[in-house]
């Protein structure tokens, strides 16, 4: 092998190992632009994503601090935001559309979870720069999505051997934030929602702090109408749903979000008889807790499927009506009515057809023999 051939190939093996080392450069540049884009959910961990209220208290120790999300935060999903939408005039910025969709500037952070299209969430504060690209947000961000942000503000308590969240909604919670009992409370949502239904339902939705038996700071809105409206602010029709009008472990509810006197309202029945047929198929057997605790089937009841504990009310469907008295038909009493009809019909039909020179001529009528008459023996 000549001194030029050897030089030829540790020439080629040196460039083959510089445009690897480029190609695996720019492979972690473009790791690390994916990993900005993308939200690292284990390292953050936001209190809307520990669904349901065990989950609030895991890793928590009795009477501490929890949060609680009652949903995913997909089940809240709102819309979606695209960068030509954006572009296309104030009308269709996303701050005018959250404005129309009843969410009130002050409570954009607290009520909202906004991510990029890589899943990042986004901090909210851009929504209040005068051009929203001004900060960390760009338009390779869009299309955005919109979520609802719902959690339970509350302590851990321990029943049964097992640890939960006991809270109330974080919306009425922060409405009696630094605010003493007995204080008017609402928040601004909730009073753009006022203005939306006045002339239709003569609700204020302003209520007054009161304190649960944990010592739980709270707005308690004067009705359970209002209450019903509350916890379904900025929720589609038919998503899920849950209100407590008195701040107590048994006072929960849930149902559905569903319009009723010109709003969205929460249709709700007790949680104990929906968590009674949890995991549990149509007709199971179920039981709800109490003094005495109440047996009953797992059945569709309003709008959830629930504990049963009463009697049916009824297939549903109208009840037969009763026959007429001695079996004769409704409306005439015998039949006589309706074959007069049907002669005096053919009359005329036979009088018109005569007149038209398409009439047939008359049969002879038979003769009837006499009852007890005899025939004539023939010669």
């Amino acid at each position: 092998m000549t001194l030029n051939r050897i030089l030829v190939i540790a020439a080629i093996g040196i460039l083959g190992a510089v445009v690897g080392a480029a190609a695996q450069g720019s492979g972690k540049k473009k790791k690390k632009d994916d990993e900005w884009n993308r939200d690292p959910a284990p390292e953050i961990s936001y209190p809307w994503q520990k669904v349901g209220a065990k989950a609030g208290c895991k890793g928590v120790e009795e009477n501490k601090w929890c949060e609680y999300a009652p949903y995913s935060i997909d089940e809240n999903y709102l819309f979606t935001h695209t960068h030509e939408q954006q572009n296309r005039g104030d009308k269709e910025d996303i701050r005018e559309v959250l404005k129309s969709r009843g969410f009130a500037k002050q409570d954009w952070s607290r009520m909202l979870v906004i991510k990029n299209q890589g899943g990042k969430v986004l901090d909210n504060n851009f929504l209040h720069l005068n051009d929203i690209f001004d900060g960390q947000v760009s338009p390779n961000d869009f299309p955005v999505k919109v979520f609802l942000k719902e959690t339970w503000k509350g302590n851990c308590v321990e029943g049964g051997g097992v640890t939960w969240c006991q809270g109330v909604r974080s919306s009425l919670y922060e409405a009696c934030d630094g605010k003493g009992v007995g204080d008017s409370c609402s928040y601004e949502s909730l009073k753009w929602e006022k203005k939306q239904l006045e002339g239709v339902l003569d609700y204020k939705f302003e209520g007054k702090c009161a304190e649960t038996n944990d010592g739980l700071s709270w707005c308690k809105l004067p009705s359970v109408g209002e209450q019903q409206i509350e916890a379904c602010l900025g929720k589609p029709a038919g998503k899920s749903c849950q209100y407590n009008p008195t701040g107590e472990p048994k006072g929960m509810y849930k149902g559905l979000c569903l319009g009723m006197n010109g709003a969205l309202q929460c249709k709700a029945v007790k949680a104990a008889a929906i968590n009674a047929c949890q995991d549990k198929a149509r007709g199971g057997e179920c039981w709800i807790p109490g003094t005495p605790a109440k047996k009953g089937k797992c059945g569709f009841g309003d709008a959830a499927f629930q504990c049963l504990t009463g009697k049916p009310s009824g297939s549903g469907w109208p009840a037969p009506a009763p026959a007429p008295a001695g079996g004769k038909p409704a409306g005439g009493g015998s039949c006589s009515g309706l074959d007069k009809d049907v002669k005096s019909m053919k009359g005329l039909l036979g009088k018109i057809a005569e007149k038209m020179g398409v009439a047939e001529p008359e049969k002879p009528a038979a003769r009837r023999r006499r009852r007890g008459s005899r025939r004539r023996k023939s010669a």
